[in-house]
């Protein structure tokens, strides 16, 4: 198979263990900021998973699968789920980090994804939709789309983590933020962590 060729030499490095692997630079929404360099290149199958391959050897235990946004990634007859599939088969964490629009029906039943990282930065839809822009003639409505994907999980057992981007619009809605993950606690869900990133 083509992805035992070519694989790179990456030394240990004790205490770290999870690498965050961006597959492509393409997104479909535009929010107004956003985390990513967008200026690389998408991955082929082939290389996604010789730089897993690689990672493992390393002593990597975690990868996170990213972007853009990873669901859009295709190379060939390939999607996101085969790459996921070849790094669980290595005994990987695997953790999918997507704003949740494309994944497919039945995602949270994928069981090569090991948890799902959604992004969630308010406690309304008039501010998470503020910040979080789903590209088109319908901008709205990615704060539903959150809570559905959210849901999915619950219902499947999946794990989850919430990404928030801290900043002056949204602030002061945290509070109410923190209750909303403490009742979807009561709920069933199975809440890994809650990451909140602060721009410099």
């Amino acid at each position: 198979m083509g992805h035992v060729k070519a694989i790179p030499n990456i030394p240990a490095a004790p205490g770290k263990t999870i690498a965050a692997i961006f597959l492509l630079p393409n997104c479909d929404m535009g929010c107004t900021f956003c985390a990513s360099d967008l200026g690389f290149d998408r991955m082929s199958f082939e290389q996604a998973c010789n730089l897993i391959q690689a990672l493992s050897n390393a002593g990597y235990h975690n990868v996170v699968l990213g972007g853009g946004e990873p669901a859009l990634w295709r190379d060939g007859d390939k999607n996101l789920a085969d790459v996921a599939h070849f790094a669980k088969g290595l005994g990987l964490t695997v953790q999918v980090n997507t704003n949740g629009i494309r994944l497919p029906q039945n995602f949270a039943q994928l069981d090569h994804v090991d948890r799902f990282i959604f992004p969630m930065d308010g406690a309304s839809a008039t501010k998470h939709d503020s910040l979080r822009v789903i590209l088109g003639a319908k901008p709205g409505g990615h704060f539903d789309l959150v809570k559905r994907r959210v849901a999915e999980c619950i219902e499947a057992g999946k794990q989850i983590t919430i990404g928030t981007v801290l900043n002056a619009a949204n602030y002061h809605e945290i509070t109410e933020l923190v209750a909303w993950m403490r009742a979807r606690l009561s709920d069933g869900a199975n809440i890994h962590a809650w990451h909140l990133y602060r721009f410099q």
